[in-house]
This record gives C-alpha cells, structure tokens and sequence, in this order.
C-alpha cells in the first residue's frame, strides 16, 4: 500500500532482532515516554474547554509510564507461562506489516517511528510487542476452555431450565 511505503524500507531489518532481550527496563521506560509524547502530541484539545492543554509532564508521571512497561512485561510473560507462546520475532514481524499496511493516520505512526529514532528493535520491542501481546491475550482468554469451563456450565445449566425442549412434530403455531 501506498501510505506505508516510506516506513517499509527499514522492516526487514527487524527479523534479526531478539524477541525481548537487550533492552534495559529503564531503556523500555524512556522508549514508552517517546511513544505517549507522540500520542499526547496528537491529541485535541477541545475547543469547549477553555483551560489551557495540561502539560505532558503534568499528565504523565513516571509511575505511569514504569507501570505500563510493568503491564506489557507481565502480559508478555503470561503468555509464555498460561499459553505456551512465546512472541517470535516472526510474530512481531507480522504485526509490523499489519500495523503498517492497516493504519489510517501514516502521520502519527511516521511520528511514532520517529520518536524512537526510526531504531527497528525499538519498535519491535516498545512498540510493537505490547500491541500485539495484548492483542493476542485477549484471543486466548476468549477461546480458552479451561478458563471458561465453569461459565460454560451454568449457562448451559440456566439454557436447560428456561429453554423449552422441542419435541418432533410441536408446532409454534
């Protein structure tokens, strides 16, 4: 597609990246406060407002930024011990492609790339594996019989007590 063209020509390169080593927390956290920059950045103001547009310091503390690494570490790591699925650098390289083929503001996502010096391990990493960690979890929990199991059981139980059971030849008529 046309709007990914320029931002195609360094994602080969994230094939040899590795899947969540090399990067110190404090590396993900300064990597998360680019991103969040870029997205408050976009951001609008409304008009009806008539207070000034907060800082970004002021909305985002470092709290928030070590707990969101926190968060996609987490989900990362339930994935591999719940799931048995370790992100690979092929996954990462799949969600790159989707992201970028599939985005509707090239803008925001150039400036995403940028804020994290066009570095693709960066982007794999801080970007992209939260994205699709989170992504990925919850289409594991919703087809995960284990974790639905004593759900599934009442429904079917509650289905069975007000449902009435048809019997061949009833007519609704």
């Amino acid at each position: 597609m046309k709007r990914g063209f320029v931002l195609l020509s360094f994602i080969p390169s994230l094939l040899t990246t590795s899947t969540g080593f090399g990067l110190s927390f404090q590396e993900r956290i300064d990597a998360q406060r680019a991103i969040e920059r870029v997205y408050y950045n976009h951001r609008i103001w409304p008009e009806q407002n008539p207070t000034p547009k907060p800082s970004f310091d002021q909305l985002v503390s470092d709290d928030d930024l070590r707990g969101r690494v926190e968060q996609y570490l987490k989900k990362n790591a339930l994935l591999q011990s719940r799931w048995r699925h370790a992100i690979s650098d092929k996954d990462l390289q799949a969600e790159l492609d989707r992201i970028v083929h599939n985005t509707k503001d090239p803008a925001t996502l150039k400036a995403l790339f940028d804020s994290l010096n066009n570095d693709p391990h960066l982007i794999a990493e801080c970007l992209v594996r939260p994205l699709l960690a989170n992504r990925l979890i919850r289409k594991f929990y919703a087809y995960d019989p284990d974790l639905h199991a004593s759900l599934r059981t009442k429904i079917e139980g509650i289905r069975a007590d007000t449902i009435p059971r048809l019997t061949p030849g009833h007519r609704f008529l």
